[in-house]
């Protein structure tokens, strides 16, 4: 149905260049169009990236799922926390909670973790823009809107190789992008940003350049130009 779909389309609107390359195995590329997904910075305006050099506060979030490998992100804990005050705040729900509430406390770093469920809109976006980073540990991702939220805030992010976002780290570094299932490599990029604040400027001055690319004022002019032409 969806093949059948897509070959009716006079075009179809993907939001970066991995999704054209995917759909391409179906149709002739120049019927692909590539728009970015928008966002409304009024919701961003209030807020900015409020870290400094002493806060080692990590947000996850998303769903308690085996796929977000949040398990590695708390088994990375243990190292850091030899080093740092690390808090790690979970915005999160799903059948895996308790689990990782049992984790945290045979890792002994239940006083590190911090579950919040899922938070109203604005106490979640005041959250992350006074956290230090950003941690996506997934192991099967698609295009990730957590992630676009801490661009258009500048808040530096870790994530892995199969977060499928590659045109946000593009043209100016968010960030890092690990390995998957590898609690070792996060810990290890964690206490770099950790330990070189100036970095972490860095990566959320990008952030905040990068962010124009997604102003709905920008992508809504390409999308009626495209409409107009095809309706």
């Amino acid at each position: 149905m969806f093949k059948k779909t897509i070959e009716y389309a006079d075009k179809v609107i993907v939001p970066d260049e991995e999704v054209k390359k995917n759909l391409s195995n179906y149709i002739s590329q120049n019927r692909i169009e590539v728009i970015n997904y928008g966002v409304d910075f009024s919701m961003y305006r209030k807020y900015k990236y409020e870290a400094d050099e002493n806060n080692y506060d990590i947000i996850y979030a998303g769903s308690a799922l085996e796929r977000k490998g949040v398990k590695y992100l708390l088994e990375a804990i243990p190292s850091i926390k030899k080093q740092f005050p690390v808090k790690l705040h979970l915005l999160s729900n799903g059948y895996k909670i308790e689990e990782y509430k049992k984790i945290s406390k045979d890792l002994d770093i239940a006083e590190n973790v911090v579950f919040h469920g899922i938070l109203e809109r604005d106490k979640y976006l005041k959250l992350l823009s006074n956290s230090r980073l950003l941690c996506l540990p997934t192991l099967s991702e698609g295009y990730s809107w957590t992630i676009l939220d801490a661009l258009c805030l500048g808040v530096p992010v870790v994530t892995t190789t199969e977060c499928r976002c590659n045109e946000l780290f593009e043209n100016g570094d968010i960030g890092f992008r690990v390995k998957p299932g590898d609690s070792d490599v996060l810990s290890d990029v964690i206490l770099k940003l950790f330990s070189d604040f100036e970095l972490c400027k860095k990566f959320s001055e990008n952030s905040l350049k990068k962010r124009e690319e997604f102003d709905y004022e920008k992508i809504i002019p390409k999308y009626i130009e495209l409409y107009e032409k095809y309706i």
